[in-house]
């Protein structure tokens, strides 16, 4: 148990890491996607439109980024986009994600209460402010809301997608081993919390950790939270988990982009270094397995054409 509670535990870390870096490194690296376009966007301000001003190309752009940020919190906090779509499958999906949000929190004031512990002697501390204490005690409220949370939406979308037909017809095995990770995750945590409901265990551990000596766990809860989420942690970068880094690119990269393509700019060398790319696609207006050189060049030649008739 020492060496899936300790050895393991850095081990699910650097894979994290690495596995995070991987991801978004290939995310940024992809080829530039066909723009939506959609308006208004949030960076546009008030006006939410570029088109909405005469010479538009001319004018300086001016991008509201606290608007962007406002836009991301309600989608991310609140879920807009799913509760304005489908409310049924709100409600569980944000009890699961508030419940990941507040762990966040939890293990941020876990790590803060150690790194008190393991900082003591070189920080004098009065003895009266019990710092690990106030930690540890909302550690412990912040920890419990979190596991109620995230269980309860975990088992709430479970039922949902079994029940429900149209979820049912579009979950595979992998949303339900997800969602059965989340399941076990929430559940190892409420048995650590419930063994350890000051957090003193937990933050006992993580002094050691941060230490370089990992210490055996007696506690069974807590032995088996770290293990769930040590493979958590690991899987997270590979998995569909991982789609807020996907989703940033699209909201960035895709929806919200509308910077013109200037003459020598780098959008106009990327989008001429695609135009020799095969298209594999069939189409009644494509010429299948050849480049979109030849392709513009036959929608070149077929405008010529109806022009003469």
């Amino acid at each position: 148990m020492w060496l899936l509670t300790g050895p393991c535990l850095y081990l699910a870390a650097a894979v994290f890491a690495g596995g995070a870096l991987w991801k978004v490194t290939g995310l940024a690296r992809l080829p530039r996607h066909l723009r939506w376009e959609l308006y208004p966007l949030p960076r546009r301000g008030r006006e939410g439109s570029k088109y909405q001003q005469v010479d538009f190309a001319a004018l300086p752009r001016h991008a509201h980024r606290m608007n962007e940020v406002a836009f991301m919190a309600e989608e991310i906090l609140a879920l807009k986009k799913v509760f304005a779509g489908r409310r049924d499958l709100w409600l569980g999906s944000w009890l699961l994600h508030a419940g990941l949000y507040l762990g966040i929190v939890f293990l941020g004031l876990v790590a803060a209460g150690a790194v008190a512990i393991f900082l003591g002697p070189a920080v004098p501390v009065p003895a009266d402010w019990g710092v690990p204490r106030l930690l540890g005690r909302a550690a412990s409220a912040v920890g419990l809301c979190s596991l109620l949370a995230g269980a309860a939406g975990t088992i709430y979308l479970v039922c949902l997608r079994l029940v429900d037909r149209g979820l049912r017809a579009m979950s595979d095995p992998v949303t339900f081993f997800n969602l059965g990770l989340l399941a076990a995750l929430f559940g190892s945590g409420l048995w650590a919390w419930w063994s350890d409901p000051g957090c003193q265990a937990a933050r006992g551990h993580l002094v050691s950790l941060f230490r370089g000596r990992p210490a055996a766990v007696e506690s069974p809860g807590l032995a088996a939270a770290l293990v769930v989420g040590g493979l958590f942690v690991a899987y997270l970068p590979f998995g569909r988990m991982f789609h807020a880094a996907a989703k940033y690119f699209f909201y960035h990269a895709v929806l919200w982009d509308d910077e013109p393509m200037r003459p020598g700019s780098r959008m106009e060398r990327e989008i001429a270094a695609r135009l020799g790319d095969p298209l594999t696609w069939a189409a009644p207006h494509i010429r299948s397995n050849q480049d979109w050189h030849a392709q513009l060049e036959g929608e070149a030649d077929e405008r010529t054409a109806t022009n003469d008739k």
